[in-house]
């Protein structure tokens, strides 16, 4: 029975975005010099994911295919993942884990569980100049055990959030009502399913995400002819008592994914050049 090897695998802010985005989560990218010690690596092996400006653990990538070089001159468009880097070296993956910086574990927090600590302050920080670099089974069992409680954490806080802002979006006054403003909050809901706001806006606005620029009808042709969502603008905030809705201000439309972004959860709502940022990203 073959052991399973575990490797630092380090990131800038950039790099991480990057390797989903770009990358698709399918591929990890090393420096070209660092060839022979990628080539180590063996299906089964766990990637430990670390950013270095945060001194966080943000993620935990699963070896499902051997190792690679890509050794195209000039590297081919479609091979370039990270904007600044060729890292030729590539490594297929799946994610087992997944976090974003924030959410990701501090260093010091596991620090007591791995045999990287000395008896200096900064002994530890000797254990990251490598990328990759094998670690002990026994760190790499601490910090993949850390990263998966984290995940399950995040998820089940996730879930919960997710599904109070599908019941809010609803227009379920019961659990509406145990917000803040939540009597303004069932007003907004009702506006973006009122037929005659609904028709108004879309005439004004039109079909076209203005959000991400999605078309249904291009996509899906007669059958995704003349649908899009409408979303209410206003702050729910500055909704009073009596509350005249004008299509054309208070009103936009948006495409099923960017709609749903934006209410994911319901006490942090985007606005729409919020949403534009993301994608920008």
């Amino acid at each position: 029975m073959s052991t399973r090897n575990y490797w630092l695998y380090t990131h800038n802010e950039n790099s991480w975005q990057e390797f989903h985005t770009k990358g698709g989560g399918q591929v990890a990218g090393f420096a070209n010099s660092r060839r022979k010690v990628v080539e180590k690596m063996q299906l089964g092996d766990n990637l430990l994911c670390y950013q270095k400006g945060s001194s966080r653990w943000i993620g935990v990538l699963e070896v499902i295919a051997p190792p690679f070089y890509v050794d195209d001159e000039p590297l081919k468009d479609e091979d370039r993942i990270w904007h600044d880097v060729e890292f030729r070296n590539r490594v297929p993956v799946k994610v087992v884990v997944s976090l974003t910086p924030e959410k990701g574990i501090p260093m010091r927090q596991l620090l007591g569980q791995l045999s990287i600590s000395g008896p200096k302050a900064t002994s530890w920080t000797g254990s990251l100049r490598d990328n990759p670099r094998e670690w002990r089974e026994a760190d790499g069992e601490v910090i993949v055990n850390a990263l998966l409680e984290r995940y399950r954490e995040e998820i089940e806080k996730e879930v919960v959030r997710d599904l109070t802002a599908l019941q809010v979006e609803e227009g379920d006054e019961g659990v509406i009502a145990g917000f803040e403003g939540g009597k303004n909050l069932v007003y907004t809901n009702r506006y973006e399913r009122d037929k005659t706001l609904r028709t108004a806006a879309i005439r004004i606005h039109g079909t076209t995400c203005k959000g991400c620029g999605f078309n249904f009808a291009m996509i899906y042709g007669p059958r995704g002819e003349g649908y899009i969502e409408v979303h209410h603008l206003r702050p729910v905030s500055s909704l009073g008592g009596t509350v005249r809705v004008d299509p054309k201000e208070d009103m936009t439309v948006l495409c099923s994914n960017c709609h749903r972004m934006i209410h994911r959860h319901h006490d942090d709502v985007l606005t729409v050049e919020e949403l534009q940022a993301l994608l920008r990203r």
